[in-house]
């Protein structure tokens, strides 16, 4: 961050989006590589108590990641429909198969998410351009090597494979009731919000079948359920929605195709069952920040979502708004 004078503190938007303006275009990225995802199943010494996870929430291979920005951050591949070469992708392989298309011989299909949203639920391998992916809620951030960054417990990552169980360190956003003891990091982050009696149990946030959707307008508060989102019979659940603004990896486009595992990227964006109490990290309403003072997350997205760049430059507003990739 910069010593210019002006003032660190966002500015709020006046106003919330038109709610007809529909959902926000964001980058969205797959991991082409990095750790592998294996379950706690894979992890678990015999007798070992299940709810001792011996892993962090890791951002594992072949998550997807969004972003405010338009490039292809790390070498990560963009959700575009394309096609990677299978002998050059076999552990991806093994996620994914060719649920999104591919020959499942010589190809592997990327999920293609240009101008559609995610669509909570089991992939369909009949269709490949089916836009469903198990939606997963990151539990405690600490692991046998002591705390990471991120991502923070709540967090929601998107997991485009059909296995039948999360990877180590997350649980599956469907709704199941959690005991506290065990989950008490988790528990601390999200409450009861989502469900269950926040004294013996609580729920995780259910998206099978369903879109998360921002909080912020209206009674959008998080942990409701509407339906018919955006002319669709799908139903939203709310949640927050941030971006990371300070002290985050700068994403360059040079890398292995992997995202950081355990730390926050410069101008990701992120769906969250939690409320983020970190100034790294900003609600997506359309705030007003400086350029001087956060002078690297204004290299990367400019003026695109508002403000003069003299010295401000808006945030993305995402209140009461789903995200399609762009």
């Amino acid at each position: 961050m910069s010593d210019q004078p002006d003032p660190p503190k966002p500015t709020p938007a006046a106003t919330p989006p038109d709610r007809n303006a529909g959902p926000f275009a964001a980058r969205m990225l797959l991991a082409r590589s990095g750790v592998f995802p294996a379950t706690d199943r894979d992890l678990l010494p015999s007798g070992h108590r299940p709810h001792q996870r011996p892993n962090p929430p890791y951002n594992y291979q072949s998550m997807i990641h969004m972003f405010a920005f338009e490039h292809d951050a790390f070498g990560m591949t963009r959700c575009d429909g394309s096609l990677l070469k299978l002998h050059e992708n076999m552990p991806l392989f093994a996620l994914m198969h060719a649920n999104y298309g591919g020959n499942g011989m010589q190809t592997i299909g990327v999920p293609d998410l240009r101008g559609r949203t995610v669509t909570g639920g089991l992939p369909n391998p009949g269709a490949p351009g089916d836009a469903r992916f198990r939606y997963l809620v990151a539990g405690a951030n600490t692991g046998p090597s002591g705390p990471i960054a991120f991502p923070r417990p709540g967090t929601i990552g998107i997991f485009p494979s059909n296995r039948d169980a999360p990877p180590s360190g997350w649980h599956f956003a469907d709704g199941t009731l959690l005991p506290i003891r065990g989950n008490e990091r988790l528990f601390e982050a999200i409450g009861a919000v989502f469900g269950g009696d926040g004294k013996i149990d609580f729920a995780l946030p259910d998206l099978d079948a369903s879109v998360p959707l921002c909080a912020g307008v209206h009674d959008f508060t998080p942990g409701k359920r509407l339906p018919g989102v955006d002319g669709t019979s799908v139903s939203a659940l709310i949640l927050h929605a941030y971006i990371c603004v300070d002290q985050g990896v700068f994403p360059t486009e040079e890398g292995t195709g992997a995202m950081p595992e355990a730390e926050p990227v410069l101008g990701q964006i992120v769906w969250s069952a939690a409320p983020f109490e970190d100034a790294r990290w900003l609600p997506c309403e359309g705030q007003l920040l400086s350029a001087h003072v956060y002078e690297r997350l204004h290299a990367l997205i400019g003026n695109r979502f508002g403000g003069d760049g003299q010295p401000w430059f808006a945030l993305p507003d995402l209140r009461g708004r789903t995200i399609k990739g762009d």
